[in-house]
């Protein structure tokens, strides 16, 4: 478990085309399917010290429901998930 204090992360909603997606495909190994589904996504990432450290997608399924599609967080930050699934 990470010793990294959950207040020090900030989460922060950005666009598809600024989500790393190398850190997508830790989770989903298809570019194919990662780009498809990044398409109508709300995407957010996980910011410790300046670093990108987690990613969160979240897709609109209809007016009432909206599918985790996709979370990640680096290797060495793992323990920091759950202020990822918090946000979402």
């Amino acid at each position: 478990m990470s010793a990294l204090n959950e207040k020090m992360i900030e989460i922060k909603e950005t666009s598809s085309g600024l989500v790393p997606k190398k850190l997508l495909l830790e989770a989903d190994p298809s570019i194919e399917r990662v780009n498809q589904y990044l398409k109508d996504s709300f995407c957010y990432v996980a910011v410790f010290q300046k670093e990108i450290v987690g990613v969160c997608i979240l897709k609109p399924m209809d007016k009432f429901r909206i599918e985790l599609y996709n979370i990640a967080v680096l290797p060495e930050k793992q323990g920091l998930d759950h202020a990822l699934v918090h946000c979402c």
